[in-house]
């Protein structure tokens, strides 16, 4: 069982980070794989996982995912995803243990159905089941090694901003403080939804190219450190004789949209081609305030009528639920994780927000891994690799003698 391959499993809303570790072993990188299967509106065909970025019309694609709000809903598709991976790879769930996240606070009746998945339906050896801050965090630790004064601290935040929502999580001596976590329902897909509803209403109908308007949010798309400011730049209420003009074009973005006959893509227009001859005015997307408004509902979801705090206020919230000697080291040690981490000046803006609103003997930095899509998988994989993974898994022979209760005590998630 020892050296038994484990599947390491960082399942997500929007994807899932599939791949092999076995104890003593180097990871390799994982595979980031569609969690969803898509229908063709015209021609009916059913694309799964990654098979999706073989159809030419993804304007076309309806989507289905099994997961609803960040947890897992409709197991019956999300089994069938990771097994087609699984028989990809050439595996025998059979013979193979698993090492997989879910999201915090789900609920009993949904880990028992993930628990029932695992071991009656995959039949895997054994199971551990975590969340993924503690793994990104591990993760962090394991790069920077344990002389570095993060890995040293007794205190760190974990902010993971994904497709589904944002998870702020504290720690002490690396162990998440459950009663500190706070979330806020803003994510990826709320910002995709967003910005197509936005693009729709001012300019072309994009109600339909959910894959399109994703793509043209993470290439154009930043976090602001002046909102207000650039706001009013790009909405013309600053006068030329102040540089209105020239600022608010230096802050717009000329997107060339897909024909679908030669580019089916699309890309950001450069300095080269806005000197060349012009491209047709039905091929041209110009993103203007829409640039800075949709990723600043992460720090102000009220924008949209989320009654919640942004990512910076849940962040002082978690810690104000922490002792207050630990407040220091909790600002000090920030992890900033997930896909919606990466639009460009979100770690500046999440640090100077946070800074504005703490004593001024506390030092905020905020840490950016390598890659923070991955970064959770990695922290699996060294949990695996590290041989961690076989003091706390759960074999398929307690399960079937103990039941879901043991489970349920065992992993308070």
């Amino acid at each position: 069982c020892k050296q038994m391959s484990v599947i390491v499993i960082d399942n997500g809303g929007s994807t899932f980070k599939f791949g092999v570790a076995s104890r003593g072993k180097p990871i390799a990188e994982p595979k980031v794989v569609h969690n969803a299967v898509a229908k063709g509106k015209k021609d009916g065909i059913i694309y799964s996982g990654n098979a999706i970025n073989d159809c030419k019309n993804a304007y076309s694609l309806v989507f289905r995912r099994p997961c609803e709000k960040g947890y897992v809903v409709d197991w019956d598709l999300q089994k069938q995803l990771w097994n087609a991976e699984i028989q990809r790879e050439h595996l025998n769930s059979k013979e193979c243990g698993l090492m997989v996240t879910l999201p915090p606070f789900c609920t009993d009746a949904m880990r028992k159905s993930a628990y029932q998945t695992f071991f009656e339906g995959f039949l895997f050896q054994s199971v551990y089941c975590a969340s993924p801050a503690p793994m990104a965090l591990f993760n962090q630790i394991c790069t920077n090694g344990p002389g570095s004064g993060f890995a040293q601290s007794p205190c760190h935040m974990v902010v993971d901003c994904g497709f589904s929502f944002s998870h702020i999580t504290p720690f002490f001596d690396r162990t998440p403080l459950n009663y500190g976590i706070r979330r806020v329902d803003i994510g990826g897909h709320v910002l995709t939804n967003f910005l197509k509803e936005t693009i729709s209403f001012r300019q072309w109908d994009m109600m339909e190219e959910t894959q399109l308007i994703n793509r043209v949010k993470e290439q154009t798309c930043f976090v602001s450190r002046d909102f207000r400011r650039e706001l009013e730049l790009l909405s013309g209420r600053v006068s030329k004789a102040n540089g209105g003009a020239a600022a608010a074009k230096k802050l717009e973005c000329t997107y060339i949209l897909p024909d679908y006959n030669t580019d089916f893509t699309g890309h950001v227009m450069g300095n080269d081609e806005e000197r060349a001859k012009p491209t047709p005015s039905e091929h041209i997307l110009v993103m203007k305030n829409e640039r800075i408004v949709v990723p600043e509902l992460l720090f102000n979801p009220s924008d949209i009528g989320v009654d919640q705090a942004g990512v910076a206020e849940a962040c002082l919230q978690a810690a104000k639920r922490c002792a207050r000697d630990a407040h220091r080291h909790l600002y000090a040690n920030i992890l900033a994780v997930g896909g919606s981490t990466l639009f460009p000046g979100f770690v500046e803006r999440l640090q100077s927000d946070i800074q504005k609103s703490v004593p001024d003997e506390c030092t905020v930095q905020v840490h950016v891994p390598k890659n923070a899509t991955t970064c959770t998988w990695e922290g699996a994989a060294l949990f695996v690799a590290n041989g961690l993974y076989d003091k706390h898994a759960v074999t398929r022979a307690q399960y079937q003698e103990c039941g879901d209760s043991y489970l349920l005590d065992r992993w308070f998630m």
